[in-house]
């Protein structure tokens, strides 16, 4: 009897045992793991931390740049500020045009001058000539709101002409070829001492800048420049004459062809402009007619 109540004491004292080893073992665990799980968000939040102060400053010296300094010649929609200086490598091509002109947004540009203020236009829609228009030679009409000039063959002097002063103007006009027939622009003084000054001849193949002196028949015409070009003689053109003093510059369609330097003209003012057609059967065609101020760039 003593030995089996000695047997069943170990027996419950092993179980007893083993409960609290299991007892300690699930203790050990749950406070382990509880540890781990509170190790682990603790390093979640550093790493997180870590990351947001990592982020934020590799992100200022972005959003700096990303942000146009007004000192650097930027605004906030990244076009340059009106005062700011232009960059080396932007500076205007001289045979690319530059126009700081009040003109319509659709005008050429200009190359030797700028456009100031509108001294003259007529886009010659009226039903009969305005002021200060002369018809000279040739016969010229109004139609289909435009000036049109045809003359017979051995006709002279086949222009139409307008008083003004043209020493310094930038001078605008459409222009149409009609075919064979050239298109042109004289320059001239008035009395009591009258002089041819300067002339543009543009044909569908060449433009030629001249100097010119006297009066009918003591004229004289001497080349300050000429270029080739191709038009279509059929199509409408746009022609600018830029007169500074002595200076004087022809594009067409936006394109510098001819410049060059007159001799001193000053005793004999430029005061009147003339038209030309040179075309003998087809007429040649004019149309917008724009004088504007001549300012220096």
């Amino acid at each position: 009897m003593d030995v089996a109540r000695s047997t069943l004491s170990d027996f419950a004292a092993r179980r007893m045992r083993a409960h609290w080893r299991a007892t300690a073992r699930h203790w050990s665990c749950t406070k382990w793991g509880a540890m781990k799980r509170m190790l682990a968000s603790a390093v979640v939040l550093v790493l997180t931390a870590c990351t947001v102060a990592c982020s934020g400053s590799a992100a200022s010296p972005a959003s700096v740049a990303d942000t146009p300094d007004s000192a650097a010649g930027g605004d906030l929609d990244g076009a340059p500020s009106a005062d700011a200086a232009p960059s080396a490598d932007a500076s205007p091509d001289p045979d690319a045009g530059t126009d700081a002109s009040p003109g319509d947004a659709g005008d050429p540009p200009t190359f030797t001058v700028k456009r100031g203020a509108l001294l003259f236009s007529d886009d010659f829609s009226a039903a009969s000539f305005t002021a200060n228009w002369q018809v000279v030679g040739a016969t010229w009409s109004l139609a289909d709101g435009h000036l049109s000039g045809v003359r017979a063959a051995g006709e002279k002097d086949p222009n139409i002409s307008h008083v003004m002063p043209v020493d310094r103007v930038v001078m605008q006009f459409a222009f149409n070829l009609g075919g064979a027939g050239s298109a042109g622009v004289r320059l001239n003084h008035q009395a009591p001492n009258p002089q041819h000054l300067v002339n543009v001849v543009v044909t569908s193949s060449a433009v030629a800048l001249n100097e010119m002196s006297g009066w009918s028949t003591t004229t004289k015409s001497s080349p300050l420049a000429n270029a080739p070009v191709t038009l279509d003689a059929a199509a409408w053109h746009v022609g600018v004459l830029e007169v500074y003093g002595n200076a004087v510059a022809f594009s067409v369609d936006g394109k510098k062809l001819v410049a060059g330097t007159t001799v001193d003209q000053s005793a004999t003012p430029r005061d009147q402009f003339v038209l030309e057609t040179n075309a003998v059967g087809a007429p040649v065609s004019y149309d917008d007619m724009k004088v504007w101020e001549a300012l220096p760039l």
